[in-house]
């Protein structure tokens, strides 16, 4: 027997000495989450009869297998390769409905209309992720450009909340919300301290960068050493977006005052949650994915929101409160 060989191999092993059949069977865990990279797992099954049952670690007991996509059966390696070197095989699962659907309508007739056969369906896995991404970002544009214009909602760069719900969508809200705040708070300490050594704005920006790149790293160390997940991820968490929203709610706080600074930091907040909602809802994800023609209705929806030129919610209260102060001194 070989140092390397697993537990399944050797349970196999031993059960086929003593004559009981058995098999290592290779192949993916099955979840309902997305796995950019997985690994093969093995598992032991012996022969009962016509069928073969896998042993569960879990209620150790054997049954039908049914928690793994399997690849192979037996000992030997998924890829084997002669004369080549760093040979590397990365393994992306996803839950996908979406394209099982549009092979059950290609099985049924031949589809010749282009916004089938020609979709986001038919792009590679990876691809697929991508555009999953961005074509929610229109959404969260359409949320903001109302939250702006009709109900006059101030925040920290126009669509600085997109990409904070972005983040949202990685790391959660409950994480999300206090790792926000908390960075934004102490780049702003830090803008302080850059304040009193007079910096030109260019080197101030990479500096407050660099700071904030730092901070995170800083965060993620202390909370893997509490088994605390993060869930960051630098191509979602938007450290520069970080950076410049220091940078705004600093020069906010210089021009305009604590308080102002203080009501625009919520109302980021609040149009970052509101953006969150709408792009983890299934059924706008999925249907925009599927049908991004629909991002023609959202684009004649902001068109129609860019044509609005009435009085916005927040003036609507602000002018209440004047037109009491005018009855009052009229009386």
């Amino acid at each position: 027997m070989r140092k390397e060989e697993s537990t399944p191999q050797i349970a196999a092993f031993l059960l086929s000495r003593a004559n009981v059949p058995a098999r290592v069977g290779n192949g993916i865990y099955l979840r309902s989450d997305e796995v950019y990279s997985t690994d093969f797992i093995e598992w032991l099954e012996v022969r009962s009869g016509e069928r073969w049952l896998a042993f569960d670690p879990l209620d150790r007991t054997f049954k039908e297998q049914d928690r793994y996509l399997t690849w192979w059966y037996g000992s030997d390696r998924v890829l084997q390769a002669q004369g080549a070197n760093n040979v590397d095989l990365e393994v992306v699962v996803q839950p996908n409905t979406d394209n099982g659907l549009t092979r059950a309508v290609w099985r049924g007739r031949r589809v010749t209309n282009p916004f089938i056969e020609y979709s986001f369906l038919s792009l590679p896995l990876a691809s697929q992720r991508v555009f999953q991404i961005l074509v929610l970002i229109p959404i969260g544009a359409l949320i903001i450009s109302i939250l702006h214009q009709m109900i006059g909602l101030k925040t920290f760069g126009t669509f600085t909340p997109i990409l904070i719900s972005l983040a949202f969508r990685q790391t959660g809200l409950f994480t999300g919300i206090p790792l926000f705040v908390l960075v934004v708070i102490i780049g702003l300490l830090f803008r302080g301290y850059l304040n009193k050594l007079q910096l030109l704005i260019v080197p101030r920006l990479a500096a407050i960068l660099t700071a904030t790149v730092l901070v995170v790293g800083l965060l993620a160390i202390v909370m893997e050493s509490l088994n605390l997940n993060l869930g960051l991820s630098v191509s979602l968490f938007p450290i520069v977006i970080l950076a410049m929203t220091i940078e705004r709610a600093s020069m906010m706080w210089e021009e305009n005052g604590a308080k102002e600074t203080i009501i625009a930091g919520f109302s980021t907040v609040l149009a970052a949650v509101i953006g969150y909602f709408c792009m983890i809802n299934d059924y706008v994800e999925h249907w925009v994915f599927v049908f991004p023609e629909l991002l023609l209705v959202v684009l004649g929806i902001n068109i129609l929101v860019g044509r609005y030129n009435g009085y916005k919610l927040i003036e609507y209260f602000r002018f209440m409160s004047l037109q009491k102060q005018l009855k009052q001194t009229k009386v």
